[in-house]
């Protein structure tokens, strides 16, 4: 093993180093993330309204960055994300009722748990077998 400090060069190609820019945008996605349940647990605002204001909010950064980029998006693509972006808003909404009408305790342990619930109801619905392991 080499004694020299490794460049940022050598960091890149390794897949080792972090660019600035980036764990400034993941560092304040997860705070923005983490902040929302307080913000929309002590808002007036009902948490359907907290909800379209953020989709919406979402929806206008990534045309921003799509524009920039210069990039379209295909027609085939809008057409996929109709029936989960519902989805997906639905789900936003009520977790943000689910947030006022009762603790940021409980709605968080209810939706850090969810993912198990659905780990059991898929492995029947498409057929694999679940085992002790998974």
């Amino acid at each position: 093993m080499s004694d020299k400090p490794a460049t940022r060069a050598t960091a890149q190609r390794s897949g080792v180093g972090f660019h600035p820019m980036g764990v400034a945008a993941v560092s304040l996605g997860v705070f923005l993330w983490a902040a929302s349940t307080v913000i929309v647990k002590d808002s007036r605002v009902t948490g359907v309204t907290f909800a379209v204001c953020r989709l919406w909010v979402g929806a206008a950064a990534l045309w921003l960055v799509v524009r920039l980029t210069g990039r379209r998006v295909p027609k085939e693509v809008w057409r996929a994300s109709i029936v989960p972006g519902v989805l997906f808003a639905a789900n936003i909404a009520l977790f943000f009722e689910a947030l006022q009408r009762s603790t940021v305790a409980n709605v968080t342990l209810i939706t850090s748990i969810e993912p198990a619930l659905i780990f059991l109801v898929a492995g029947r619905m498409f057929g694999e077998r679940i085992t002790p392991w998974d």
